[in-house]
């Protein structure tokens, strides 16, 4: 009895402490409200950015309530990109690349680097029918400029123009605006 006594006391306690305890930011995460894209080749689902006519374009937009990035913290934006590479049609696994983002809105445009990490080893460039393509990135976006004008209006515009190099897939969901409150 009396260790159920101790034990409940210890429980009251850290119930008590977690409540009062300050919390840590909430991360939240946005997904585009619109995609578009030209040039590209779809694929299973997935939108390839290769050698084409024209140059391969995908657009994502952003268009949320500004309520919703009350309490934002200004240097805590950034766009997260889950994308497919490879190094050629057909191609092999474990391949990684970096991509330039341009991410724009009515204040401004400012270019974003992600650098693109495929965890799929070994790189090999045969035919790997698919394995080994999957790759996460993130970037912060610094302009503040452009992070205002987001907070301000919740519009935002992420565009990605392929410019040669290895192969790329992404889908409506691929690109993401992630901050801290």
């Amino acid at each position: 009895m009396k260790r159920l006594s101790v034990f409940t006391v210890l429980l009251a306690l850290f119930v008590l402490l977690a409540a009062v305890a300050p919390a840590e930011g909430t991360c939240v995460r946005l997904l585009p409200s619109t995609y578009t894209k030209s040039n590209t080749v779809l694929i299973s689902g997935w939108d390839w950015m290769r050698p084409a006519v024209g140059t391969p374009t995908v657009v994502w937009k952003l268009n949320v309530a500004p309520a919703t990035l009350a309490g934002a913290k200004s240097e805590s934006f950034y766009v997260l990109v889950e994308a497919l590479v490879t190094n050629t049609t057909s191609g092999g696994a474990g391949y990684e690349r970096p991509l330039v983002l341009w991410v724009t809105n009515a204040a401004g445009t400012t270019p974003v680097q992600v650098e693109l990490r495929n965890p799929f080893r070994p790189v090999d460039p045969a035919n790997s029918a698919g394995v080994g393509y999957v790759t996460y990135g993130y970037a912060q976006i610094n302009d503040q400029r452009v992070i205002n004008n987001f907070r301000a209006t919740g519009k935002l515009e992420v565009m990605f123009m392929w410019q040669g190099g290895y192969h790329v897939a992404v889908k409506s969901d691929s690109a993401k605006i992630a901050f801290q409150k």
